[in-house]
């Protein structure tokens, strides 16, 4: 009789510790020890979710929330550094399986059930993560006394984890480069490719100012851009790794447009690549990156004139009356040598205009 009150005692206590962690495991109650901070009656991570990320790296023209943004950049600049301790959750947010299953579940659920709604909304670990970037890079140089976190982060075996690092650094402002340059001499190539990126992403376009005038972010100055140079060859040696993802590639060939230094090396290798990875007819929309990066020196590129020259005339050659789709190259040219892309540009405009005159409801 005590045995069977034993085991019954196992069984609840095996029960109760089982459901103990999928409660933990799906909604982690103590992720966070202190309470998060608020302005005007909203919690941190609702003004962070109202922020468009990308529109940190458009220029004003192309940024479709503008208002919205900077308004809830405005009140997470109002929390301050008492933001930092909840960024830093955010940041390193990564969720159990568990919890992972039940969310990609929910979430699918919810796609195919629309508008019966499952009543459990569990948020996934990049959305936490992005709510955290968007902290930093509201913050500015504000955010500077993370940026050893951050660092910390970025060394990350859980990519999910570094790469939200390396997106969050260039908004914590210039006190992060000295600890990216160090990063680039890291044994592990991940880490130095991450930093490099990281480097690159300071001269992105920087947010409209305020009212009174001070930039919302602090983005890459020219006074650094000799010293983000360091970061060229750990980018052009991501080029030869057979292992990197058309993702992390991508990011390598921005990060060589957006520094702009060293360009004696870096453009014969962006005109190799062009030249061995086209065959003939460029396929631009997947190799566009590549064009980007070469406009991108100007007329230190000069010497890819005639590459780009030779690759218009052959899709002028096989391209229909009125089709003209090279837009890459062309925006290429065009700003690595306006005169010799001018009679190219002259034909494009020709052939859109054409285009439009023969758009549905118009005739010949």
């Amino acid at each position: 009789m005590n045995r069977k009150k034993v085991c019954i005692n196992i069984s609840i206590i095996l029960f109760t510790g089982i459901v103990v962690w999928l409660f933990c495991a799906i909604f982690q109650p103590f992720e966070s020890r202190q309470p998060e901070p608020e302005y005007q009656g909203k919690k941190l991570t609702e003004w962070a979710k109202e922020i468009y990320l990308m529109d940190f790296w458009q220029l004003p023209a192309y940024q479709q929330h503008q208002k919205q943004n900077e308004q809830a950049i405005i009140a997470i600049q109002h929390i301050g550094t008492n933001a930092l301790p909840t960024t830093l959750n955010l940041l390193a947010a990564k969720d159990s399986w568990v919890r992972t299953y039940l969310a990609e579940w929910i979430a699918h659920y919810n796609d195919n059930h629309w508008p019966k709604h499952f009543p459990i909304y569990i948020k996934p670990d990049w959305e936490k993560n992005f709510e955290g970037v968007n902290i930093i890079w509201a913050l500015g140089p504000v955010a500077k006394p993370i940026i050893p976190d951050l660092i910390r982060l970025l060394q990350s075996q859980n990519r999910q984890i570094a790469e939200t690092a390396m997106m969050a650094l260039p908004g914590a402002g210039t006190n992060a480069i000295p600890p990216l340059l160090e990063l680039l001499s890291n044994p592990d190539e991940n880490v130095r490719l991450r930093a490099a990126i990281a480097l690159g992403d300071f001269f992105r376009p920087q947010m409209p100012p305020d009212k009174s005038g001070d930039s919302l972010i602090v983005n890459g100055s020219e006074n650094f851009r000799s010293q983000a140079g360091a970061a060229v060859p750990v980018l052009l040696q991501s080029f030869d790794n057979q292992k990197l993802d058309s993702v992390a590639r991508s990011r390598a060939i921005h990060a060589l447009g957006l520094i702009r230094e060293n360009a004696p090396t870096v453009v014969p290798v962006l005109i190799r690549h062009i030249q061995s990875e086209t065959n003939g007819i460029i396929d631009y929309v997947s190799r566009g990156n590549y064009f980007w990066a070469l406009g991108c020196y100007g007329t230190n590129a000069e010497s890819a004139v005639p590459i780009l020259v030779n690759l218009l005339k052959s899709m002028v050659e096989s391209s229909n009356k009125n089709d003209f789709p090279f837009v890459p190259p062309l925006v290429a040219l065009q700003k690595i040598n306006p005169a010799v892309a001018k009679p190219f540009m002259e034909k494009w405009k020709v052939g859109q205009t054409n285009s439009t005159n023969l758009s549905p409801g118009k005739s010949k």
